[in-house]
């Protein structure tokens, strides 16, 4: 029988794989719907050390750079039907609601067409003991003023880390 460690680790090992073939730089190599994701189970690797003091648990939000935040979001709604959860004209910044605890928010910044960061859900949400368990785990967390806490990953990418909405 796996420990919770073993499993929760070879779970995250997945969900970050997925999430770089998801915003993969190259359009060519980047996944286009669920279907490219499936790959064949492989074993986990038990001897992998994780720190305990918090799970992955939503995809809380993605935030977008848009050329025009008022055509991009009748965009999202209208194709995806989603709905607003509210806006910032002077940033300017819309937030749509993705289900229950996720939402897409776009703003008008350069370079428009591109991913400015991702946030993911954490509980339980201590910012100094996520700090410190984010260092354990070989990450380098920044603290962005209003925008939170923050660390790159291995291609640069910004991953916002927030307290899970539903924890």
């Amino acid at each position: 029988m796996l420990s919770g460690t073993v499993v929760r680790s070879g779970l995250q090992k997945q969900v970050r794989r997925l999430l770089r073939r998801c915003l993969e730089k190259e359009p060519n190599k980047r996944l286009r719907d669920v279907g490219d994701a499936w790959e064949p189970k492989q074993a986990n690797g038990a001897g992998d050390a994780l720190a305990t003091g918090f799970d992955s648990t939503t995809l809380n939000h993605v935030s977008i750079l848009v050329s025009d935040v008022p055509r991009s979001a009748a965009f999202y709604q209208r194709v995806f039907n989603l709905s607003v959860l509210d806006e910032d004209k002077k940033a300017p910044r819309i937030r749509l609601r993705l289900g229950k605890d996720s939402h897409l928010t776009i703003r008008r910044r350069n370079p428009a067409g591109t991913v400015d960061h991702f946030a993911i859900g954490v509980s339980p949400f201590n910012k100094e003991s996520v700090i410190q368990d984010l260092k354990q785990r070989g990450a380098t967390p920044q603290e962005g003023g209003d925008a939170g806490l923050h660390v790159k990953d291995p291609d640069g990418y910004t991953v916002q880390v927030v307290a899970s909405e539903s924890a």
